[in-house]
């Protein structure tokens, strides 16, 4: 639908100045998009691929959406929320809700104890057979992630200007949805649809 598609035309209009625009390093990055520095690869190191390839279902599918957001969020005030950063820790979470290895050999190394304490707090969904996987039926990996990316998105966007949130809370807005997710999944849904 509309809101899905959004309106793709409008980056394509301006290539060579969105190309200029978003070299590496570049301040776009960093000022606009919500990553930490000029160079958004080492956000999205700390999640692989995963994390650049839901941030690009986002724009595509919802692009009005997420043009929203990025405007509303760019700059770095208190009340802003970092957009690129929050997208690569909504994707660790993700991932992790998931039982998906994302982890990178340095957090590999170190993540012997980390291993343990998941295991010891995995969610009721991940022990029972077949409960949450129905969302994946009829959907390719990357689209199920995608969508489940893009609610997450939806949700911190909603809470963070529902409360006018800070920075500072960006923990505990990130803990209760996964607790939402994780309620969402353990209902069982059959299906991507049922879920979102």
């Amino acid at each position: 639908g509309a809101t899905r598609a959004g309106t793709r035309d409008g980056f394509a209009a301006n290539s060579s100045a969105a190309a200029a625009a978003f070299a590496v390093p570049s301040s776009v990055w960093r000022d606009h998009l919500g990553f930490v520095g000029e160079d958004p690869t080492q956000d999205l190191a700390k999640a692989g691929g995963l994390a650049l390839k839901a941030h690009v279902y986002f724009a595509e599918n919802y692009t009005r959406k997420a043009q929203r957001m990025v405007w509303e969020q760019r700059g770095s005030s208190a009340s802003s929320w970092p957009y690129g950063v929050v997208g690569v820790n909504l994707c660790l979470m993700l991932a992790d809700l998931l039982g998906l290895g994302t982890q990178s050999a340095a957090q590999s190394a170190a993540g012997e104890r980390a291993v343990g304490e998941r295991a010891r707090r995995r969610p009721r969904f991940m022990e029972e057979a077949g409960c949450h996987w129905g969302v994946f039926e009829g959907h390719s990996e990357d689209e199920t992630f995608g969508e489940l990316f893009a609610l997450g998105m939806s949700c911190i966007d909603s809470v963070w200007r529902a409360r006018r949130a800070t920075r500072a809370d960006f923990a505990g807005i990130i803990k209760r949805l996964r607790g939402q997710l994780e309620a969402l999944l353990e209902s069982g849904p059959p299906n991507l649809e049922a879920l979102l």
